[in-house]
């Protein structure tokens, strides 16, 4: 799984992997040449058999790599994605800090426009005022022309006094004269103020008709400025409507950001979870691929157990099978996690499509704000600029307003004066031409002066009465047409007033339900989205428990897979042990029997042969023997047929039972424990190399963890690995060219300890060989204190009495009773073999049962045969094995060198049941080496 994890952070760093691959594949290549040495002669089967289970490993090591390639492309794409959330994030954060900022100058935007919207009130309020001034100016031209209608009839009543007066002058000379005189004076004072007039007349006459023309421009723009200050309000308003407008929705998308700021927050905590439970997993996979190194250690102990233990060819074909259905087992649950992991690899993309709709919808909804923005900079850059020419044109207005307000003041006043101007020039001019005629007559004649002063008088009275009556119809005229003008000017601010107030409340109309509706379109938005967000939660919720969920039960399935294999190999180890102990222990009795029978077969011939010939036939030590003991009771005939028979039928069953297990072991394969030691080897080795230098992984790992790391340190990391692989790879073909003794040797200790007997069997065999041919005695020698058993003392001590014993005379029934156990028919315990069925089977069960405790209790019953009973009278019966039966040189170490063997393989068990317990509290680390240097020790 390291290596995996490895190859993954290397693949999704960028780093060339195929570099790597090749490096593995060299060495898997060179290891699977150097390292599988080829057996002297193998069948056919084998070697197909060899070259599928390597084409296996390679497909595994091929799907290993696979899985660590997709692995690695999932990393990378996980990383990708966190990437792109990040700066998503990230130029989410910008674009909020650039609203707030844009927001900000927007609201010192509005804050100004609504000052400017102030300004603009505070003027039209200012032009009212100054139209309620030039309403009251109107008002006192009114007044004014009011003044002049009195001046005009006190000019009446001055023509009637100087009519009066010149009735008086025919009278009075003298006052004439003097009146001449003033005349005079009054008349050079005329002429010069109607000169003054005159020029005065035709200023006035130009200013009138460039003060008509400006009044005329000046009502334009009067009219002008009123309709643009209908516009400026109504912009104004506009632009306050707006700016509250703005400012909602402002408002509104700085929720919407931060709803989408925290939704992104959310999302990159579910993918930091994510990730966080995706480490978890990687985490648990590694502690049940170790775990699974554990047991393969373990089962690969067991294993060993197994072929130290037995030797038959039936449990190797068991434990193979087993292994077979191992490896599939391991198989099928590697093939449902990688199936749970393309579920986990297909809900990610499914979230990533999620998230990339999601981040998609919220670009466009972004684009469209910054439009909107756009066009709302637009217009609020345009109103700036109308506002500013609006500024401009009313300041123009204003000062057009003011000079037309003097002009219009200076206009009526300069109407009054060439009014009273123009009154006193035609007066003035009939006066001077009436007081021509006259000074002319009166120089002629005083009473035609009298008469033509009369006419004079009546005259100026008619032309006074009629200029009088136009000067009153001229301002009539004029008073109507400024009372009309007037009224139109009032109507028309009336109307004026009317129609923006209605455009006002046109608009505020309108603005209310343009807001309306923005705020049901924005509720409307927000509600979707909101129900949007949420259905994407609780899905990804309801991912995330399902996803929790399906891991948990996939490792509570992988947990009770591995307490139930480890259930299934203790109960196969138990029954193999208990397999091995029951046949040990049948071996042991069926050796036991045989060599009972023999004796038996061996001392009933030579008691036959002994009744047979006489003494003298007998050599020098028999008769020796023979006279410090009395002769035997004659053996009938008939006992020693039955006794020959049944040890006939006896030795039968045996040569077949030797014969089958002779055929069993001859069809064992004799270089099976080579084979699987050197599959085993291929093995270890291929997982060592799969778990090579850890630490140098860790660093690389640790390496390519970091964000900025140096692709040449990485290169040096895998040149070290690789250097590190090939010192091993030279380090194992010394040891394989220094192997085949150690080999040998390991297969001479397998095959020893697979038959423990043989010591003893070729010992009894020898003493029987022996006893033959010697017939002195001879002094038992004594065993070594160390090789001393429970079974080797007694037997010791059993020796040691019949050597010291000296019989008295037999009764005649004695030697019927010694043969007893041989005469007895077929059908006796004696005969009868006991089966498994019949053996205790709480003893077999652990490894310390096979103790000496049944082993002396038969090498009891069985050495009774050779006691000495006493008889009913309480004399001993001579023995059937004599001092001569017995082989000098059969030392008792020989005898029970198979019993130490036993004692060993109890020593064995009890040490390799400590080494498994000691194993489980070992790291996995320490286990794959101490399992390497199990496997050096055994090569």
């Amino acid at each position: 799984m390291d290596m995996n994890t490895t190859i993954a952070r290397i693949a999704s760093s960028n780093l060339d992997i195929d570099d790597v691959k090749h490096v593995v594949d060299e060495s898997l290549h060179r290891m699977g040449q150097n390292l599988t040495p080829a057996p002297p002669v193998e069948s056919p089967e084998v070697t197909q058999r060899h070259r599928r289970e390597v084409s296996e490993l390679n497909n595994r090591l091929n799907k290993t790599l696979a899985d660590a390639l997709e692995e690695a492309n999932h990393r990378r794409t996980v990383e990708e994605r966190e990437a792109d959330t990040r700066r998503l994030l990230r130029l989410a954060e910008e674009e909020l800090s650039l609203l707030r900022k844009t927001m900000g100058d927007k609201e010192q935007r509005i804050h100004s426009l609504e000052n400017q919207r102030e300004e603009l009130e505070i003027r039209v309020d200012a032009a009212e005022v100054t139209h309620v001034h030039d309403r009251k100016q109107l008002s006192n031209f009114e007044a004014e022309n009011a003044a002049l209608e009195s001046t005009l009839e006190e000019y009446r009543l001055s023509s009637t006094k100087w009519r009066n007066e010149v009735d008086e002058v025919t009278s009075e000379n003298e006052v004439l004269k003097s009146g001449t005189l003033e005349l005079k004076l009054q008349l050079g004072e005329s002429q010069e103020t109607i000169k003054m007039a005159r020029q005065q007349f035709e200023n006035t006459a130009v200013e009138n008709a460039a003060l008509k023309i400006s009044s005329a421009e000046l009502l334009a723009q009067l009219e002008d400025s009123q309709a643009f200050g209908k516009q400026a309000r109504q912009a104004a308003d506009d632009a306050a409507i707006e700016a509250t407008a703005i400012k909602a929705s402002a408002a509104e998308l700085m929720v919407e950001l931060e709803a989408s700021h925290a939704a992104m927050k959310q999302v990159q905590e579910t993918a930091d979870d994510a990730i966080v439970e995706s480490t978890a997993l990687k985490a648990s996979v590694t502690s049940l691929v170790t775990e699974l190194e554990d047991s393969r250690l373990s089962a690969k102990k067991w294993k060993q157990e197994a072929e130290v233990a037995t030797r038959d060819n039936a449990n190797l074909q068991e434990s193979m099978s087993d292994l077979k259905n191992q490896i599939a087992d391991g198989l099928n649950i590697r093939e449902n996690m990688r199936s749970k992991l393309d579920k986990i690899h297909h809900g990610m993309i499914s979230a990533a499509e999620q998230l990339a709709n999601e981040k998609a919808i919220w670009q466009n909804r972004n684009e469209e704000l910054q439009k909107r923005y756009v066009v709302l900079q637009a217009r609020l850059e345009g109103e700036v600029s109308i506002r500013r020419s609006m500024e401009e044109e009313v300041q123009s207005l204003r000062t057009q307003v003011h000079e037309a307000v003097t002009t219009k003041i200076q206009l009526e006043q300069l109407q009054r004066s060439t009014t009273l101007h123009e009154e006193t020039l035609r007066t003035l001019r009939e006066n001077l031409t009436s007081e021509q005629t006259l000074n002319a007559r009166l120089q002629r004649d005083l009473h035609e002066s009298r008469e033509s002063g009369r006419a004079e008088v009546q005259r100026t009275q008619m032309i006074m009465q009629s200029s009088i009556e136009a000067a009153e119809s001229q301002a009539n005229i004029v008073r109507a047409s400024l009372e009309h003008e007037v009224m139109l000017a009032k109507n028309e601010i009336d109307n004026i007033k009317m129609v923006s107030e209605a455009a006002r409340e046109r608009h505020e109309r309108s603005l209310e339900q343009e807001a309306d509706l923005r705020r049901d379109a924005l509720r409307k938005v927000n509600e979707t989205s909101s129900s949007a967000l949420n259905d994407l939660r609780e899905k990804h919720a309801e991912e995330i428990r399902y996803l929790k969920s399906q891991y948990e039960r996939s490792v509570a399935n992988a947990y009770e897979d591995k307490q139930r294999s480890a259930v299934h190999f203790n109960d196969r180890l138990e029954l193999s042990t208990d397999q091995v102990l029951h046949l040990r222990d049948k071996v042991a009795h069926l050796e036991e029997r045989l060599n009972v029978a023999k004796s038996a077969a061996q001392a009933a011939a030579s008691a036959a042969q002994a009744a047979k010939f006489t003494p003298s036939a007998t050599p020098a030590p028999t008769a020796v023997s023979c006279a410090s003991r009395e002769e035997p009771e004659k053996i009938s005939p008939q006992a020693l047929r039955e006794s020959i028979l049944v040890l006939q039928e006896q030795l039968q069953e045996r040569e077949t039972r030797i014969e089958r297990l002779q055929n069993e072991v001859a069809n064992v394969d004799s270089s099976a424990p080579s084979k699987l030691k050197e599959k085993e080897v291929e093995i270890s080795w291929l997982r060592e190399l799969l778990s090579v230098r850890n630490e140098d992984l860790n660093q690389l790992v640790d390496t390519l963890s970091k964000s900025d790391y140096d692709k040449d340190a990485v290169r040096d990391f895998a040149i070290r690995i690789r250097a590190n692989l090939q010192m091993e790879q030279q380090e194992k073909e010394r040891l394989i060219n220094a192997g085949p003794s150690l080999t040998g040797q390991a297969l001479a200790n397998l095959t020893n300890f697979a038959s423990p007997k043989a010591v003893s069997l070729a010992a009894a065999f020898g003493n029987w060989r022996k006893g033959r041919e010697t017939s002195r005695p001879a002094s038992v020698p004594k065993a070594p204190a160390s090789r001393a058993t429970p079974r080797s003392t007694a037997a010791a001590a059993r020796l040691a009495n019949v050597r010291t014993q000296t019989p008295s005379k037999p009764a005649p029934l004695a030697s019927p009773s010694i043969l007893s156990g041989l005469m007895t028919p077929p059908a006796t315990n004696f005969r009868r073999t006991p089966s498994p069925a019949e053996e205790p089977s709480g003893s077999q069960r652990s490894s310390l049962s096979f103790s000496n405790g049944p082993q002396q209790a038969n090498s009891e019953t069985k050495m009774s045969y050779f006691d000495t009973k006493p008889n009913e009278q309480g004399e001993e019966s001579p023995m059937v094995f004599r001092r001569q039966s017995y082989d000098e040189d059969a030392q008792l170490g020989d005898v029970d060198a198979g019993m130490g063997a036993n004692d060993e393989d109890e020593q064995n068990t009890v040490t390799m049941d400590n080494d498994k317990q000691r194993s489980l509290d070992q790291t996995p680390e320490e286990l794959v080496g101490r399992s390497l240097a199990n496997e050096l020790e055994a090569m």
